[in-house]
């Protein structure tokens, strides 16, 4: 029975090690590759709220309009940034020559007006908007009355061989009449939600999938264990049987050669007394 056990119990632990060792690996690639690639992470996209809530508070305390998240804009940023990081530049117009109001225009922006603020390696966001703040040509685009709409993105990724993280603010006003504009915003807001709420759901998701496994990984990690101090148990189980066996062997083979002894000596004492 205890043989069967222990067959029972290394099956099992080689089964466990074995799907440990692919979730460990699978897990290690996901922390090699987030720390290899441009991502937009849930504290990015955080920091990108915070900014526009920033931005926003400023242009109200100087008697300015608030700017609308825009969803085209935001996605404009997003490839901007991507592409910073991608290439390992930090400007206004990309190593090929592409401006900033190209990537505005490539998401079907239609703008009229249109503006570009960037900052790398920045963690603490009041830090970065006071920043920006204290840049005249930055604070201008923060400050300008014209402006109507705003998309930002903050992406983590590797720049100069260090990772860090980029923020690309864009600012806009669509070249649409005033009717335009007013029947257009509404379905402009929904479709900003309806991005915000797809993000949002998508890192949760990821955030469930990532902490399940790691949970799964570390519950591998006890049965693995338990799996062991069983074996060690089996094997001492083991041991106290083969040598209480042995004991046993002993003792009977000892008590073999006393009844011998004592036959041995009656039958020589019965031959001298005859």
């Amino acid at each position: 029975m205890i043989k069967n056990l222990e067959k029972i119990l290394i099956c099992s632990g080689l089964f466990l090690l074995i799907t440990k060792a692919i979730l460990g690996g699978f897990l290690l690639w996901q922390e090699l590759k987030n720390k290899n690639e441009t991502n937009l992470d849930y504290d990015g996209w955080q920091q990108a709220q915070e900014l526009i809530n920033l931005t926003n508070q400023y242009r109200l305390d100087h008697g300015l309009n608030q700017l609308i998240p825009n969803p085209r804009l935001t996605q404009a940023a997003i490839n901007k940034a991507h592409d910073i990081l991608a290439n390992n530049y930090f400007n206004h117009t990309s190593p090929s020559g592409k401006r900033f109001s190209a990537w505005i225009k490539e998401v079907g922006y239609p703008y009229l007006y249109a503006g570009e603020n960037l900052a790398i390696d920045f963690t603490n966001t009041e830090e970065l908007f006071n920043a920006w703040i204290k840049s005249d040509k930055h604070r201008e685009n923060i400050e300008r009355p014209n402006f109507q709409e705003i998309g930002i993105a903050s992406l983590t990724g590797i720049f100069d061989k260090k990772k860090t993280n980029v923020v690309v603010q864009f600012f806009g006003t669509r070249n649409l009449t005033t009717s335009e504009l007013a029947t257009q915003e509404k379905n402009y807001s929904s479709n900003y939600n309806n991005l915000i709420n797809n993000i949002n759901n998508n890192f949760d998701n990821q955030k469930i999938i990532y902490q399940s496994l790691i949970f799964v990984n570390h519950y591998l990690e006890i049965m693995i264990i338990i799996i062991a101090i069983l074996l060690i148990i089996l094997s001492l189980l083991k041991l106290i049987s083969k040598f209480s066996t042995n004991h046993q062997i002993k003792n009977f083979n000892n008590n073999q050669t006393k009844i011998i002894k004592a036959k041995t000596k009656r039958y020589q004492a019965k031959i001298n007394n005859e």
